[in-house]
């Protein structure tokens, strides 16, 4: 018996919250392999910009990028 097969006999025998918690966890499963081929596709660091661009806003003490607008000269103190 393939092994589709046998977590389809296990999983159809389950209550339906139980089965709904074992897609959830292939979920997790696939998004987990997917974010694991996209950092083996990655065969250079990030650069800081790429780093920004990827995480600006993903938490509350991580800033939102701005655009800074043209810079200007502070007058002398």
């Amino acid at each position: 018996m393939a092994i589709a097969e046998k977590i389809y006999e296990r999983a159809r025998q389950l209550p339906a919250e139980k089965a709904v918690e074992v897609l959830d966890f292939i979920g997790y499963l696939e998004m987990k392999l997917g974010q694991q081929q996209q950092d083996d596709d990655r065969e250079r660091p990030m650069t800081t910009k790429e780093f920004l661009d990827r995480f600006a806003g993903a938490i509350p003490d991580f800033p939102n990028i701005e655009d800074e607008g043209s810079l200007q000269e502070r007058d002398p103190l």
